[in-house]
């Protein structure tokens, strides 16, 4: 490893810590807004370095960098859990809490040592027990016509990379095509666990899921809503373009949807 390497391992990892030292609920939150402004700063220098990296031909490096990202990433989206909690959203706290755990876990499978990665992870999974009901999942399922990949542009079927493995910096995912819609389906493991049930009827009204809320809103018996799909980050597998994030009104993304399950 480079000393221009060691030196920037050694800076950020010393961000990290300084950062981690906020992830309790009782911490203040004024100091913890400032921790995740320092953690969006790492992840834009980790970005710089890692296009520095790149240009060299330093895959290791940048697949370090790309670490990086990926734990600043989860660090900042435990800190806005907290701080969303703290504001009484605790809608948004599970979204934020989901994304540290895949954030976590993209640290994993870039096989780069910073730390305790799976105990991160363990403890993610602690916190969801912890703070959250238990939630039912949602999952779609459906025809996709074809996909290609990130890293090389060609017909994901057709070329050598692995979706979710790291190359040169970035994560392999699948970019799909046009898709056909056919199911809806409750699950134990999703994909993603921010695809879940948000709303149910009782006595035919709208109860929230997670707050246990009876809202005045009518919802007609034995009818779910919830998030069908949600978009994804730079972890992921798969991948979702802004096109079809802007689609029609009628769109199965990253909306919530009546499920029309009986």
């Amino acid at each position: 490893m480079s000393d221009f390497l060691t030196d920037t391992v050694k800076s950020f990892g010393a961000v990290l810590e300084g950062c981690s030292n906020l992830l309790f609920l009782v911490r203040d939150k004024d100091l913890q807004g400032e921790a995740y402004n320092d953690l969006v700063k790492l992840d834009a220098e980790a970005e710089s370095v890692k296009e520095v990296l790149i240009k060299a031909g330093n895959e290791y490096g940048a697949n370090v960098m790309l670490a990086f990202q990926c734990a600043a990433d989860s660090l900042a989206e435990e800190l806005l859990m907290w701080l969303a909690l703290k504001a009484d959203d605790p809608e948004k706290a599970w979204a934020h809490l989901i994304l540290a755990q895949e954030a976590a876990g993209g640290v994993v499978r870039t096989k780069i040592s910073l730390g305790e990665s799976q105990r991160r992870i363990e403890r993610l999974l602690l916190l969801e027990k912890l703070l959250f009901p238990s939630q039912i999942f949602m999952s779609i399922g459906s025809v996709v016509h074809g996909a290609d990949c990130s890293i090389c542009g060609a017909d994901y079927d057709q070329c050598s990379h692995i979706a979710g493995q790291p190359y040169g910096g970035y994560f392999c995912t699948m970019i799909p095509g046009e898709i056909e819609p056919d199911h809806v389906a409750l699950v134990n493991e999703p994909a993603d666990k921010r695809c879940r049930v948000a709303f149910f009827s009782d006595e035919g009204k709208k109860r929230n899921r997670m707050t246990w809320k009876l809202g005045s809103e009518d919802l007609a018996e034995r009818t779910l809503e919830g998030i069908l799909m949600a978009a994804t980050g730079r972890w992921a597998r798969v991948v979702f373009t802004l096109e079809m994030l802007q689609g029609s009104s009628d769109s199965i993304l990253d909306k919530p949807l009546t499920s029309g399950l009986r």
